[in-house]
C-alpha cells in the first residue's frame, strides 16, 4: 500500500540543550500513539536534527525540502519545523555560521501551506537583541508549559495552517443542554468552567446561547450548520441524551465525518441513555477537577481535527484501490443507514477501510446484518490500514 507521505515533523535543537532532547521525545511519543496510529503507515513521522553534521559543533544534517537535500526521498506534503529556542542555540546562532544559516533557511521557508515553521520557547530564555530574535521575527512561539499542551498546540497549529482556515484556530461546537429546576446550577456552573479554560487555549468556541441571537429564525439551520463543519464537544450531562436538539447536533457531526468527544458530567445519572450518541471517544469531568477532565476532552478533539485531516488526504490515494467507502472514524450503525441511502444497492461486495482500530466482530456482525436488510447481496467487508496489510494488501476471501 504505497502512500507518499503527508506530514513529515522535524525537531530542531542544540545538543547541548536537555530540554530540547526531551520536547523532542515528546513530540515523537505523540504523534505515534493515541489516533494517529490508527493511520495509514507512514502518514505522519517525526525527525530529529540536533548532533552536528560535519563537526561536533557545526548545525545538524540536512531537512530535505528546507536545506536543499531531497536524496533521501519524496518530500512530504506537508513538512514542519520545529526549532527549540534555547540559550545554548542562541550562542550557537551568533558564533557558528553553519548553525545561523541552517536557521536561516528554516526561518526562510515561504508562508504557504505545506511549509510551516512552529517554534518551542522555554518562558525564561532571552532571546532579545541575539541574532536568533533578528531570524525569529515570524511565528509566534509556543511556550512550554506542560507535556499534552505542547502536543495541543503544535497538532492544532499544524490542522489551523495546513489543513484549515488560514489564520483562523480550530473551532470547538460546545454541544450541552440548559437542565431544568435544580440541575441547572450545577450544569451552568461546568459550562462556565468550559468557557474559561477555553479562553486559556488558542481554540475558537461556538455556544448556541452566546451565538445565537434572539429572534433568530434561522436558528435551527445554524446549529446544524455549525455541528456539521466543526470538532464537537458534547457536554453529556444528566439530561443530555434526551433532548431533541443536542441529538441533533450530534448527528449532524457524525453524518459529516466530524470529530465528537464525550464530556461526562453525569452526577444522578440518565433516565436514558442514546444510541446515537455513543461510538465516540470520552473524557471524565470529576467534580472536584474539572478542569483536567476538560483538557484531555479538548486534546482528543484536537488530535482527531488532525487526524483526520491527514486520513483524507491519505484517501486521494487509497481510494485507488477500489475501495466503496473511507470514513475518518469506524462505521456504526447511523453512518451506515447514511452510507446506504447514498450509494444505489447492487450485488457487488462492499469494502470499507477505516483508521484503526478495527470494529469488533459483533460490531462488523450488526453492520452486515443491516446491508442485508437494506438489500445489498453482496459481501461486506471492514478493513483497516493494518488488517489490509496483515492480509497480505489483498482484497481476496481470507479462511
Amino acid at each position: 500500500m504505497p502512500i507518499p507521505p503527508i506530514l513529515e515533523i522535524y525537531v530542531v535543537w542544540h545538543p547541548l540543550d536537555k530540554q530540547g532532547a526531551s520536547v523532542a521525545r515528546r513530540i515523537f511519543g505523540h504523534f505515534h500513539s493515541g489516533p494517529y496510529a490508527g493511520l495509514a503507515g507512514g502518514a505522519i513521522e517525526v525527525y530529529f536534527r540536533s548532533a552536528g553534521w560535519e563537526s561536533s559543533t557545526s548545525s545538524p544534517r540536512p531537512i530535505p525540502g528546507v536545506h536543499g537535500d531531497t536524496a533521501s526521498g519524496q518530500v512530504a506534503q506537508t513538512l514542519v519545523v520545529v526549532p527549540v529556542l534555547s540559550a545554548a542555540l542562541r550562542r550557537a546562532v551568533a558564533g557558528e555560521p553553519t548553525w545561523h544559516e541552517y536557521l536561516r533557511d528554516i526561518y526562510g521557508l515561504p508562508a504557504e501551506r505545506g511549509r510551516l515553521v512552529i517554534p518551542v520557547r522555554d518562558e525564561l530564555v532571552d532571546l532579545t537583541g541575539s541574532a536568533l530574535e533578528a531570524l525569529t521575527d515570524m511565528p509566534q512561539s509556543v511556550i512550554l508549559r506542560g507535556t499534552t499542551q505542547l502536543a495541543r498546540e503544535i497538532a492544532q497549529a499544524i490542522a489551523d495552517k495546513a489543513y484549515g482556515l488560514k489564520d483562523r484556530p480550530t473551532k470547538i461546537f460546545i454541544s450541552h443542554t440548559r437542565e431544568k429546576g435544580s440541575e441547572d446550577e450545577a450544569n451552568q456552573e461546568i459550562v462556565s468552567e468550559i468557557r474559561l479554560v477555553l479562553s486559556e487555549t488558542h481554540l475558537e468556541d461556538f455556544f448556541d446561547a452566546a451565538d445565537l441571537r434572539p429572534g433568530d429564525a434561522n436558528w435551527r439551520a445554524r446549529l446544524k450548520d455549525e455541528a456539521s463543519r466543526t470538532a464537537l464537544l458534547m457536554v453529556r450531562t444528566d439530561a443530555y441524551s434526551s433532548r431533541k436538539w443536542t441529538q441533533q447536533e450530534v448527528l449532524a457531526a457524525k453524518y459529516h465525518d466530524m470529530p465528537v468527544v464525550a464530556l461526562y458530567s453525569i452526577t444522578e445519572g440518565e433516565t436514558r441513555g442514546s444510541y446515537l450518541l455513543d461510538h465516540v471517544p470520552t473524557a471524565i469531568s470529576q467534580p472536584g477537577d474539572r478542569r483536567e477532565g476538560l483538557r484531555r476532552a479538548l486534546d482528543k478533539l484536537v488530535d482527531d481535527t488532525l487526524k483526520v485531516a491527514v486520513w483524507r488526504k491519505q484517501c486521494e490515494f487509497l481510494a485507488d484501490l477500489g475501495l466503496d467507502w473511507l470514513p475518518a472514524h469506524p462505521p456504526e450503525t447511523l453512518t451506515m443507514i447514511r452510507w446506504l441511502n447514498e450509494n444505489p444497492a447492487d450485488d457487488q461486495p462492499i469494502w470499507v477501510m477505516h483508521p484503526d482500530p478495527p470494529l469488533t466482530q459483533p460490531e462488523q456482525e450488526c453492520l452486515r446484518e443491516l446491508c442485508q436488510i437494506a438489500g445489498r447481496k453482496g459481501s461486506v467487508e471492514f478493513l483497516t490500514p493494518r488488517t489490509y496489510v496483515a492480509r497480505g494488501g489483498s482484497f481476496d476471501d481470507q479462511t
